[in-house]
């Protein structure tokens, strides 16, 4: 079967097309559709290995360290927030924490900052909050300009708070 600019030929299992006088379509078009596999499975690999690199883990629980404190009146001590992650680690929050207290006659503290001043005898809850943005769930690569990103449209917030005891003593060393 030939006609004018093509021709075609059938080899076993293999039908072959070709145009103009080089006939080399065939080759290009092999060696095109293998580069394309090639770097789609690169690509596949290397987002599928590298996935926290694209994006930070997420805190998925914070506590406060120390979790209780015993403190004279006109006494501080400072207290941290911690956050453990998505991926199993765990570090101190330095972003966005709201201190209170549940008793601020009995125990103050700064926010931001944690420090914990006692005011008077007493017991108070510290409470640490903050708000964690979530991972959208319908991620996405887009590659612009030569650089490839994982992009994750925000899927909402969550509010994430701890707590700690903190008691007050007379500064004489006397329980409440």
């Amino acid at each position: 079967m030939s006609s004018e600019g093509t021709v075609s030929s059938f080899d076993g299992n293999r039908l072959e097309f070709s145009s103009g006088a080089s006939g080399h379509r065939p080759t290009r078009v092999r060696e095109r559709l293998v580069l394309t596999v090639t770097v789609g499975l690169f690509l596949s690999a290397f987002l599928a290995a590298c996935s926290g690199f694209f994006i930070s883990p997420s805190l998925t629980s914070m506590y406060i360290d120390p979790p209780s404190a015993t403190i004279a009146t006109s006494s501080t001590a400072q207290l941290a927030a911690h956050g453990k992650y998505s991926d199993g680690s765990q570090s101190e929050i330095t972003g966005k924490v709201s201190w209170s207290s549940s008793d601020a006659a009995v125990a103050s503290v700064t926010s931001p900052g944690g420090l914990v001043t006692g005011v008077s005898v007493g017991t108070a809850t510290i409470t640490a909050t903050t708000t964690v943005t979530l991972p959208g769930s319908s991620c996405y690569v887009s590659v612009t300009s030569g650089t490839i990103s994982k992009i994750c449209p925000s899927g909402g917030s969550e509010t994430v708070t701890a707590t700690a005891n903190v008691s007050v003593l007379a500064t004489d060393g006397t329980a409440p």
